[in-house]
Parts: structure tokens; C-alpha cells; sequence
């Protein structure tokens, strides 16, 4: 019988990338976290103004401060990245 290997020609490699648990880079956390809010913004949007419910325009206000947040939190971020070592 035939050794079973697996889909990948470089299986070896992907079992190492499996086991990194190196965490991931907070940039990167930020701009995921961005995106899920952007998209349930989306969609809380799809629906017309006036069928809108209360907490989904409360929802839509916070969504909107959590953005501000987050892309201020950025901006900063690349401000201090900008600014040589003192």
C-alpha cells in the first residue's frame, strides 16, 4: 500500500505555519476589526432610512464613533512610526 499523503507539495511547511501561534500584529487586528464593523454598517444600511429601528440607528451611531476611534488610533499609530527616534 501506497504511503497517504496530503494535498499540499509542501505539506511540511504548511504543518509549520499550522503550529506558529505567534500573535498577530495589532495593525492587523485593527484594520480586521474595522472591517467587520464596516460590513455590519452595510448592512444595517441596506435598509431604508425610514424602516429603520431604534437600536438599529443607535447601532449604526455607534458603529459610526467605534470607526472614528479606530482610524484616529491609526492615525496616531503612523504619526509616532513617522516621528525619528529622539
Amino acid at each position: 500500500m501506497l504511503p497517504v499523503t496530503g494535498f499540499y507539495p509542501d505539506e511540511e511547511i504548511v504543518r509549520e505555519r499550522e503550529q506558529d501561534l505567534s500573535p498577530i500584529p495589532r495593525d492587523v487586528e485593527l484594520y480586521a476589526h474595522i472591517e467587520g464593523l464596516v460590513g455590519e454598517e452595510n448592512e444595517l444600511l441596506e435598509e431604508a432610512e425610514e424602516g429603520r429601528k431604534a437600536e438599529h440607528r443607535e447601532r449604526l451611531h455607534a458603529i459610526g464613533e467605534e470607526l472614528d476611534r479606530a482610524w484616529e488610533t491609526l492615525r496616531r499609530r503612523a504619526e509616532r512610526r513617522a516621528k525619528p527616534d529622539s
